[in-house]
């Protein structure tokens, strides 16, 4: 027999950080199944490797579906995983599903992370596009400057004449 520990709170619980911008690594990916479809997919996650939510890890799921295919390549050339050179921009490429799982694991990048909701609970998601190539993250538009308010010296009274 095992023994089983429920999570507690209610619901899935998900991961949610700050929108943004965040170098990821992408660990553990396994060929998997959708529950509802039975489709094909990549199922990995994606670790925070910098700033404050260090560690931190989201699901992430790839599908292998024909029509889907296009953010799956988009996130490896981004991630630099089909060398131009090697892989032709413009060309069909074919790979094994099995040399796909082996290409992405461990691969790092900048990914953009934005909070969806997901059968009413936030989640931080991969956005689309997902992974920023070297020049989309030097384009990609600079965070706003605060500057630190002026301290102002108020008059003192005046005597009165």
């Amino acid at each position: 027999m095992a023994k089983i520990v429920l999570p507690a709170g209610e619901g899935g619980q998900f991961p949610v950080i700050d929108e943004g911008v965040y170098k990821l690594k992408i660990s553990g990916p396994k060929l998997a199944y959708a529950r509802g479809t039975g489709a094909p997919t990549v199922e990995c996650f994606l670790e925070v490797m910098e700033g404050k939510e260090k560690g931190t890890r989201l699901y992430h799921q790839y599908s292998l579906q024909k029509q889907a295919l296009w953010k799956l390549k988009m996130d490896m050339r981004a991630l630099g995983l089909l060398d131009p050179s090697t892989y032709p921009e413009g060309q069909e490429i074919e790979l094994e599903d099995e040399d796909i799982v082996a290409m992405l694991d461990e691969a790092e990048g900048y990914g953009s992370i934005f909070t969806d909701m997901y059968q009413g609970s936030p989640r931080s998601k991969l956005a689309t596009p997902g992974f920023l190539t070297a020049e989309q993250f030097k384009r990609r538009a600079p965070k706003p400057v605060v500057k630190p308010a002026v301290k102002r010296e108020l008059p003192t009274a005046q005597e009165p004449f």
